[in-house]
């Protein structure tokens, strides 16, 4: 039952995929930590103000910003926090929540894609319990890629 309902999620999620390679077309490519997150972050205190020392880059990679946006931002922002990083980055903050939404998805597929790997395990009983779970985020994360795609 559980693997049937993850397979109509990724259904679901595929058949709106379009949208979230559109989003990510739409984005400058740049290094991303791939693990962007708080407990990856620091912060130092300077005379210049706190410098911002991200730790852990054992997934770096040269991806799409909204990856690290939507690790770091999605349990939520303020439109002040996404001005600032609209400024820092010098990327218009119009776009900005779509990517995060993209940001979203994509740790999202990811997971779903490590918890199917533990099905062939002799005890595949996590990831069996899991996959609704990431199978129902990706889903949620899509949907807002979609919602995202009408309001731009």
């Amino acid at each position: 039952r559980r693997l049937r309902e993850v397979g109509e999620q990724c259904a679901r999620v595929a058949a709106r995929w379009g949208l979230v390679e559109e989003a990510c077309a739409a984005m400058p490519t740049t290094l991303v930590h791939g693990e962007f997150q708080p407990k990856n972050v620091y912060l130092r205190p300077g005379e210049a103000g706190p410098t911002l020392l991200p730790i852990d880059w054992e997934y770096v990679s040269w991806s799409v910003p909204g990856l690290d946006l939507g690790t770091f931002l999605r349990k939520g922002y303020t439109e002040a926090e996404l001005t600032a990083y609209s400024a820092a980055s010098g990327w218009d903050a119009a776009p900005l929540r779509w990517w995060i939404f993209v940001g979203c998805a994509l740790p999202a597929l990811f997971a779903v894609q490590w918890a199917s790997k533990d099905l062939s395990l002799t005890f595949p009983e996590e990831a069996l319990r899991n996959l609704p779970l990431y199978g129902a985020d990706l889903e949620r994360a899509v949907q807002q890629v979609e919602d995202g795609a009408r309001r731009a």
